[in-house]
């Protein structure tokens, strides 16, 4: 396991930002340009609640549009806050990114950043453990390509979606290398960022990230965005009517900010089955086909 650090060492200033000391950079992490984390788009019923449906992404983009928002690139966004700018993420690069999301966001003129699992591209989402049984596909490398081609960044989600802070620091090593060797050998370009598997990381695991040559690694509803090792995002839910895509966009200030990511954490807290159940599955040597 990759155990908690006493102290936490300052990461280095993200590769390519110009602008302030790296003291005030931080500073302005934590009045960042809004980022937005997706997962499945497009279904119509899945016991995870990271999800949302056809109708209601399309809203959500509308509104954006209509509001005069433009999506930026992740070094933007991190580098401080941008009137009328935010950044729009996905995790897990299910299908439905390509089939239903990037239709939409190209009909409004946005783009985005995926985070990949390597070694689940093309393939069905067994290392997740759904109440339902069901079984979502993830993109092909194809795929991947024609959306990195128009305009789309891809970043690492590990090879497996493992809990970095439950591996042992070579596995967890093995995990961060391999994903960002996978996605440069098939994009034919370099691989910045990671997003940690279920938004969990510790200052031991941050060290490790950085010393695999990731520029910033992003988590889900942080309490404070740290470091750009641990950048936090605002998911965005079934359950969340426009009103929440607006509070999560900072529009009505920080109490009902922060209620907004007391709600992320709450809906995250429930994947915590999902890593005991793989955990008893590598114990018991069982397959994750």
């Amino acid at each position: 396991m990759v155990e908690k650090e006493a102290e936490r060492k300052p990461s280095a200033p993200i590769k390519g930002v110009s602008g302030p000391p790296w003291n005030m950079l931080e500073n302005k992490l934590r009045n960042k340009t809004p980022i937005l984390v997706y997962h499945k788009t497009g279904i119509k019923f899945d016991w995870s609640g990271t999800w949302n449906t056809a109708s209601q992404f399309n809203l959500h983009m509308k509104y954006l549009h209509a509001m005069g928002y433009k999506t930026c690139a992740l070094k933007e966004a991190i580098a401080g806050h941008q009137s009328k700018r935010l950044a729009i993420t996905f995790d897990d690069a299910y299908e439905s990114v390509y089939t239903l999301a990037y239709p939409i966001m190209k009909k409004f003129g946005f783009r985005g950043t995926v985070f990949v699992i390597t070694g689940y591209v093309g393939r069905k989402n067994s290392w997740d453990v759904n109440l339902g049984f069901r079984r979502w596909g993830h993109m092909s490398w194809d795929q991947i390509r024609e959306m990195a081609n128009d305009g789309f960044e891809f970043g690492s989600h590990t090879e497996s979606h493992s809990d970095l802070t439950r591996l042992a620091p070579d596995v967890a090593r093995r995990e961060l290398s391999s994903s960002k060797a996978a996605l440069e050998a098939n994009l034919d370009r370099p691989c910045r960022y990671l997003s940690y598997p279920f938004g969990r990381t510790n200052p031991a695991v941050k060290h490790l990230v950085e010393a695999a040559g990731y520029e910033a690694a992003f988590t889900i509803a942080a309490d404070k965005y740290r470091d750009v090792m641990e950048v936090g995002r605002m998911g965005v839910y079934v359950t969340d009517l426009l009103f929440d895509l607006k509070a999560k966009l900072g529009l009505f200030g920080s109490i009902i900010g922060n209620a907004e990511r007391g709600k992320g954490r709450f809906i995250n807290f429930f994947s915590n089955g999902t890593t005991i159940v793989n955990r008893l599955r590598r114990s018991k040597g069982w397959k994750m086909s």
